[in-house]
């Protein structure tokens, strides 16, 4: 009898403290990055997703407020270029980092800043930044130090979509820069490019990564279907 209600206690409070814990891990305020090739949907779905549940949301900035060494890429060097863009990707990045610190978790939805050095000199970033360009050691030592330096976040969700989704995608976002032909006919390559290199850093820096597969369509059922699976692993 006294060892079966040892047995019973102890079962209890095993079952006791891993509900708790699921639930301290849902209520811990935590950053939860979007990851998936450019175009994929990650601000949309970031955007949607705030209306619906209480989480604050990081965006990269929109097109019309890129500088104008963005908007004229081709006129200047890729480094520069990229440099640019680090620059909006810093910014936002420190925003979420300043919400998690105030107790609220947030969806960010780009983390290139730490997965860039991962990329470098892989063929599906050459249209991006060349790899016999002369400034390659100077970024590769840069965004290598990034993901030292850089707090990482909670969470990293891969997503993932199938070609047509992606074109469908593009096209309804209309920006200028999606307009690059050796970017368009990288898909395979860019999509097995951010994957490898997400891998990589979830791996190095020991953070969990999930899973989700973006289907284009109704932009509100879409959000639903990304809200269950937040909350299906406890993030919401």
């Amino acid at each position: 009898m006294n060892k079966y209600l040892t047995l019973t206690t102890f079962l209890f409070f095993f079952i006791f403290n891993v509900v708790m814990a699921n639930e301290s891990a849902s209520n811990k305020p935590k950053i939860i990055a979007l990851v998936g090739i450019s175009g994929i949907g990650k601000s949309t779905m970031s955007k949607e997703l705030v209306k619906r549940c209480d989480i604050d949301c990081v965006l990269e900035q929109e097109e019309d407020v890129w500088p104008e060494i963005i908007h004229e890429h081709k006129k200047y060097d890729p480094f520069d270029v990229l440099m640019a863009f680090r620059q909006m990707w810093l910014v936002s990045y420190n925003k979420a980092v300043d919400i998690r610190s105030k107790g609220r978790s947030c969806i960010l939805d780009t983390i290139f800043i730490k997965i860039l050095h991962y990329e470098l000199g892989k063929p599906g970033i050459q249209w991006l930044f060349p790899s016999e360009n002369p400034y390659a050691n100077v970024l590769f030592s840069l965004t290598k130090i990034d993901i030292s330096l850089l707090p990482d976040p909670d969470y990293i969700i891969l997503m993932d979509c199938s070609f047509e989704d992606w074109k469908t995608l593009l096209a309804s976002r209309k920006r200028d820069f999606d307009q690059n032909e050796d970017f368009l006919s990288s898909f395979e390559e860019s999509k097995k490019l951010v994957e490898n290199a997400t891998l990589q850093l979830a791996e190095e820096r020991n953070i969990p990564l999930l899973r989700f597969n973006v289907i284009f369509g109704d932009v509100e059922q879409q959000t639903l279907r990304f809200k269950s699976f937040l909350q299906k692993n406890n993030l919401l």
